[in-house]
């Protein structure tokens, strides 16, 4: 079963319980905490590299679109040279640099910055969702949850 597949099939069973608050924060929860940090990859490049006569920073860019214009700088660059080399029939050169950094690592580099991005992103939807699920549920539903949570901290030691 797929997590999506699982996760329609959680919320189905909370609307068919009447039960929508305790489930979703509990569905919440589980898909914040299945949420990988990868803010702490390390980067192969500097990060700060010029594109379409821009100067941009892998490292804090927040915009997936504005990695795509790197990538499609780099690689076109790198086209044009490479092309050039062989009308020019040179068959040994250095490996092409864009902004000093192979291109093959500025990929990689926007690829780990797209999903931390998109992972963040997640994130606070997920927080947002949270909080709206919060306002539906009963006080018997906090005390039920307040008691399943003392529960696990008093059996996890």
């Amino acid at each position: 079963m797929s997590k999506n597949t699982k996760n329609t099939a959680a919320v189905a069973l909370a609307r068919a319980e009447g039960s929508i608050g305790i489930a979703s924060i509990d569905l919440l929860k589980q898909e914040l905490a299945n949420l990988t940090i990868i803010a702490e990859t390390p980067y192969k490049t500097s990060g700060s590299l010029e594109a379409f006569g821009q100067t941009f920073n892998i490292r804090e860019e927040t915009s997936v679109s504005n990695l795509e214009l790197i990538v499609a700088s780099a690689l076109s660059q790198e086209d044009a040279v490479l092309r050039a080399r062989a009308a020019l029939e040179i068959t040994e050169a250095k490996a092409f640099k864009f902004g000093g950094h192979l291109v093959a690592d500025i990929i990689t580099d926007c690829l780990l910055r797209k999903r931390i991005i998109k992972t963040d992103d997640r994130r606070k939807k997920l927080e947002v969702l949270m909080e709206k699920a919060k306002t539906f549920i009963t006080v018997q539903d906090q005390e039920k949850m307040f008691m399943q949570e003392l529960e696990t901290v008093l059996t996890s030691v």
